[in-house]
């Protein structure tokens, strides 16, 4: 109906279809973003490490070597969490909406989560071995480039997760009528 001095316009509210939509299409790229950075965090090194020290007969000793996620203590502990969170969006996506709520809110903190149990898992760090009378050899080790999109992948599949079941609220009628 058109507004005419007889009819006045009512006043309209917050389109929630526009929200679902900002919501959408936020929390998708930030979940396939996520699980890219996840991806890329298992195939690069978590640690580096450096050997340097002297052998028998004060001969030198000098290495470097690289630890992937799976060598690092606790690394299927980031696998896991990363497959809960790829869980959690598939749930968001496909989920019902009594599930979407619980989905959000554990998405969000599981996110929060990962990326702690990432600073926990690779800490820099530095170690003396001695071995009496044939070896001294000391260890360097660094965080690698994996722990970085480590770092980031937990956040980003969260909040993505979280994003997507926000955005899949029931669309009742009210929304749908056009006045």
């Amino acid at each position: 109906m058109l507004p005419t001095l007889a009819h006045r316009p009512h006043r309209v509210g917050r389109c929630p279809a526009m929200r679902r939509r900002l919501y959408l299409g936020t929390g998708v790229p930030l979940a396939v973003a996520g699980f890219g950075c996840a991806l890329v965090s298992l195939a690069l090194p978590w640690a580096r490490y450096h050997v340097t020290g002297t052998a028998v007969a004060n001969q030198p000793v000098a290495s470097d070597g690289s630890v992937a996620v799976f060598g690092v203590g606790g690394g299927t502990w980031y696998l896991l969490a990363v497959l809960a969170l790829a869980g959690l969006f598939a749930g968001a996506v496909l989920g019902g909406p009594r599930g979407r709520p619980v989905i959000s809110v554990v998405a969000s903190v599981g996110g929060l989560v990962t990326a702690l149990l990432v600073a926990v898992l690779v800490r820099p760090a530095v170690g003396g071995v001695v071995a009496a009378g044939l070896a001294e050899v000391h260890v360097t080790m660094t965080p690698g480039p994996g722990t970085r999109f480590g770092l980031v992948a937990g956040p980003l599949l969260g909040i993505g997760a979280a994003l997507v079941a926000a955005g899949r609220g029931d669309v009742n009628r009210k929304d749908r009528r056009l006045d």
